[in-house]
């Protein structure tokens, strides 16, 4: 049976099914519905949202249902800008207890719809159980708290505009939530009311501090030129595969961080021939202004950048 989750939050239990709010106590025969909550972790339950890949309910929507949803949406949404202004977190309060039923029941039965709809009209993604894990895996951690400390960090040292930035963070709970769908290469972005922790400066992310004794950060080494290397077939070094580049293919001619630009100019050509880029980010291809991205470019690399695109897109 499809049914909706009507919070997220693990000790608010409460679902919306065939037009009744149930609380506490859940029918075993729940087995479809829009999103995950924690309290569905033991349940044999299949999620729209991953048939549809992350898209939003509005994309996904039928036409003939979508002015009532857009009505429905603009409601709640009201709701919560109040919640937000009298500064009531829903992490720490259950929606149900805060907004009308009547007009919780109206709400979910047009997403059970559009849930239906999704089911009926969406195919079944490949890789469905992987995703729903790391999908379930990002709400846990959404659902831990970070420990942000605004003072340790000296602001005297810092610019007016990380100062500016520093002060905007606070508007946000302290949570990072994640969107597995954010982008095509299949990396994380945060969601528009997350703690923005990836794309904090470098500057200002002494204030994360840990919950317990360190912090560590893991990254992989050029993941996207090793995912198409394998997915090619081709060998490939075991270390720094930057460092590997700028000996064998630039010949010791540009450090690592430089053969590293050039590796990025080249795979963004490429899609720039292949279309696969919007027009304004494929004109800037040609301006002589540095990467925005490497770390350190020497005047040689600058003065050759359209000649390496340019040659680029010939091989292309």
């Amino acid at each position: 049976m499809i049914f909706q989750a009507i919070d997220d939050n693990k000790s608010c239990v409460g679902v919306y099914s065939d037009g009744e709010l149930i609380f506490d106590e859940l029918p075993e025969n729940l087995t479809k519905t829009w999103k995950y909550a924690a309290y569905l972790d033991d349940m044999n339950v299949e999620y729209a949202y991953i048939y549809a890949k992350g898209q939003q309910l509005h994309e996904v929507c039928p036409e003939y249902m979508l002015d009532n949803w857009k009505r429905g949406k603009k409601k709640f949404e009201a709701y919560l800008k109040t919640f937000q202004i009298a500064k009531v977190s829903l992490y720490d309060n259950c929606l149900y207890d805060l907004v009308p039923h009547g007009f919780l029941k109206e709400f979910f039965d047009v997403r059970n719809n559009i849930t239906k709809h999704v089911f009926e009209n969406y195919d079944k993604p490949d890789n469905y159980d992987f995703l729903s894990e790391t999908y379930k895996t990002v709400y846990d951690i959404k659902h831990q708290q970070l420990n942000i400390d605004y003072n340790s960090i000296q602001k005297s040292s810092l610019s007016h505009a990380m100062k500016g930035y520093l002060h905007n963070l606070k508007k946000y709970e302290k949570r990072c939530s994640y969107n597995i769908f954010g982008t095509k290469t299949g990396r994380f972005t945060n969601t528009s009311d997350s703690f923005p922790i990836l794309t904090m400066p470098k500057a200002l992310r002494g204030i994360i501090r840990p919950q317990n004794d360190w912090l560590l950060a893991l990254d992989y080494n050029g993941a996207e030129v090793r995912t198409l290397l394998s997915l090619l077939g081709e060998e490939q070094p075991e270390h720094d595969i930057h460092e590997w580049n700028a000996k064998n293919i630039f010949d010791k001619t540009l450090d690592r961080d430089e053969a590293k630009c050039m590796l990025n100019l080249a795979f963004i050509a490429f899609l720039a021939v292949k279309k696969l880029l919007p027009s304004k980010v494929t004109s800037k291809l040609f301006k002589p202004d540095p990467a925005p991205r490497a770390a350190r470019l020497s005047k040689t690399v600058r003065s050759f950048r359209v000649t390496c695109v340019s040659k680029t897109i010939s091989l292309c």
